[in-house]
């Protein structure tokens, strides 16, 4: 009626199936071990794999705080440079009419001496 069922039914009791151990080692503290084993090997794996995950959220967030302090600085050092370039601009501006204010004097000063 179940011809895959009887197929696989001699192969039970002499092969493990998905790491199970083969039934003539069922009831044997080997057995036992063995199902201890199975179960508490993936436990530390999960957990591990769940720390892990953990870490990487914590981490993402970090770095999505640092892009958003480092954005934040970004604006304020170009506000900064804008104003000292405004600031060196004005100061340049004065340096040239004080310039232009002392050789205008210097020359006034030569064509008065020359008379």
């Amino acid at each position: 009626r179940y011809p895959r069922q009887r197929l696989f039914m001699g192969l039970e009791d002499s092969m493990p199936v998905f790491g199970s151990p083969p039934r003539a080692f069922a009831g044997t503290v080997g057995f036992q071990a063995h199902l201890v084993d199975q179960k508490n090997c993936y436990a530390p794996m999960v957990m591990a794999l769940g720390s892990l995950l953990q870490a990487c959220e914590g981490a993402k967030t970090a770095l999505e705080s640092l892009e958003a302090d480092a954005g934040r600085a970004l604006e304020k050092l170009d506000a900064r440079m804008a104003a000292l370039e405004g600031a060196c601009e004005r100061k340049w501006q004065a340096q040239d009419t004080e310039v232009a204010t002392i050789a205008e004097a210097a020359t006034r000063t030569l064509a008065a001496a020359a008379e």
